[in-house]
């Protein structure tokens, strides 16, 4: 019987790697628990799509560019913007957005970066949200204007519906106050929007 303990002690060895394994996998799920149970953790990230956009312009900067005020709808995300935003704090996240734009049929084109600062408020499926940014637009080329740039002061409100752990249907308004620093001189202007599309936690 002397190779009972050799038997005994390769048992426990294979039976420890099964344990630590295991441990390790139970580790991975209880970590990723929280991102789950909570989108808005500390630590997740969110990423913004606008799907449909109704977008009413006013004041001098906008009737310069279509001659009054002006109500425009967008369906999909508006060429090549999107917005992606980190938690610092359970709630509270820091990031912004990007986008590229022409307006009308004329040659102008217009990029913008966009700074955020958002909070959530995660309720299970819903979750409120409340937010401020600052917007620089970069113009090239416009027939009124000629080249210049400008910058947009934002606030918006906005409603999330989970749809599952990561993607959610949301809805927003936003408010901005513009100006516009161009060859043809200073102009302001103010927009009201409305935006529903998705948001992806992870």
């Amino acid at each position: 019987y002397s190779d009972a303990p050799g038997d005994a002690t390769h048992f426990q060895q294979i039976l420890g790697q099964a344990l630590k394994k295991l441990l390790g996998v139970l580790v991975v799920v209880l970590l990723a628990v929280p991102a789950f149970a909570a989108p808005t953790s500390q630590g997740n990230f969110v990423v913004t799509l606008p799907l449909f956009q109704y977008i009413t312009y006013n004041d001098d900067m906008y009737k310069a560019i279509y001659g009054d005020d002006e109500t425009n709808m967008i369906i999909g995300a508006e060429n090549y913007q999107m917005g992606v935003e980190w938690f610092v704090i359970d709630g509270l996240a820091i990031g912004g957005g990007i986008s590229y734009n022409t307006w009308d049929e004329s040659e102008t084109e217009v990029f913008t970066i966009m700074p955020t600062l958002t909070y959530y408020y995660a309720m299970d499926k819903l979750i409120p949200y409340i937010g401020a940014g600052f917007k620089y637009i970069d113009i090239s080329d416009d027939p009124v204007f000629g080249d210049g740039d400008g910058y947009s002061i934002f606030g918006k409100l906005g409603l999330a519906y989970m749809l599952g752990n990561n993607l959610a249907l949301f809805g927003e308004v936003q408010y901005s106050y513009d100006t516009l620093d161009v060859d043809a001189g200073d102009e302001d202007g103010y927009m009201l929007s409305g935006s529903l599309g998705v948001k992806a936690f992870f």
